[in-house]
């Protein structure tokens, strides 16, 4: 319980802060994480994309192998 004081006192600091800067935050939260989540999405999409094309390229590649061997000799 001795330190429960100081506690109410920080998270009624950060009460504070967020109240005085509830504009900052919000425009945050509006205009600058959806830049961020469709940056992430993006990068997300390519990736599994690139990944995707190499699957199908090796399972390609493992299926025309055997019919090409007989070729080579």
């Amino acid at each position: 319980m001795q330190h429960a004081f100081p506690l109410f006192l920080f998270l009624s600091y950060v009460g504070c802060l967020l109240l005085n800067y509830h504009g900052v935050i919000y425009s945050y939260f509006v205009h600058v994480q959806p830049l961020f989540l469709l940056f992430y999405s993006v990068i997300a999409f390519l990736e599994y994309h690139a990944f995707e094309q190499s699957t199908i390229t090796s399972l390609f590649t493992f299926q025309s192998y055997p019919r090409s061997v007989p070729l080579a000799f």
